[in-house]
């Protein structure tokens, strides 16, 4: 994903595949831990590589924590609110 976050394809990888993928795996585990990383090339400055990494870091956590949510809203019926 890019800074601005679209998708990338680059030398014919589908990152959009590769995060289904990804998100599939950790769905089947009972509590996942994940850990995200961002990446940078090393060209330019540490700092502003650091600060790249850390938002594109930020942004696959933010997107993996809102898939994840949006598939447990669609596997668990919501509840009645005579059910509490």
């Amino acid at each position: 994903m890019s800074s601005t976050g679209q998708v990338e394809q680059r030398g014919g990888v589908d990152y959009l595949q590769l995060f289904e993928n990804m998100l599939a795996e950790v769905k089947k585990r009972a509590a996942p831990d994940v850990i995200v990383v961002g990446h940078t090339d090393r060209v330019g400055l540490l700092q502003d590589n650091d600060r790249l990494a850390l938002r594109r870091a930020e942004k696959m956590r933010q997107e993996l924590k809102e898939r994840v949510e949006r598939l447990s809203n669609k596997e668990t019926p919501p509840e009645k609110p005579d059910q509490k």
